[in-house]
């Protein structure tokens, strides 16, 4: 799920080639802004389109619905919509934070101490090349 500073092709376009990998399969409603997907970057994206005036699972390819994404950000705006003080230009951090509640709803804590315990992790071994370099071992490290 992306977040789109605006509502324009040019920006849907961009946040495909900047932040899906190449190979992946897009499924989009028929919006304008969704039509050329298939074509950036050199046509590395598969692009299935679902046409909900028609049908909202399509009759050919069972597995191509946008069931799921519909459901997630109907749950993600009945979360935010209750959240008091919930500010414009945090939107994209609120949304990030519930999709990590989303995705590790079975084991929230555990996680948590998972996510923590790789910061802990990270930050060691930034320090660790930090002082590397700075006693001159950089080419070591």
């Amino acid at each position: 799920m992306l977040v789109a500073s605006c509502g324009k092709k040019k920006c849907r376009n961009t946040g495909a080639s900047t932040h899906v990998l190449p190979g992946t399969i897009i499924v989009t409603d028929a919006w304008a802004g969704y039509a050329n997907l298939n074509q950036i970057n050199n046509s590395v994206y598969q692009h299935y389109v679902v046409v909900h005036a028609h049908h909202f699972v399509d009759p050919v390819h069972g597995e191509v619905n946008t069931q799921t994404i519909e459901d997630v950000w109907m749950q993600a705006k009945r979360k935010l919509r209750y959240q008091s003080g919930t500010s414009r230009t945090l939107f994209a951090s609120y949304l990030c934070a519930f999709l990590w509640r989303f995705c590790h709803k079975r084991h929230v804590f555990g996680q948590y101490l998972k996510l923590l315990s790789d910061v802990q992790y990270m930050t060691e071994v930034n320090q660790l090349i930090g002082n590397c370099f700075s006693i001159g071992l950089g080419d070591v490290c």
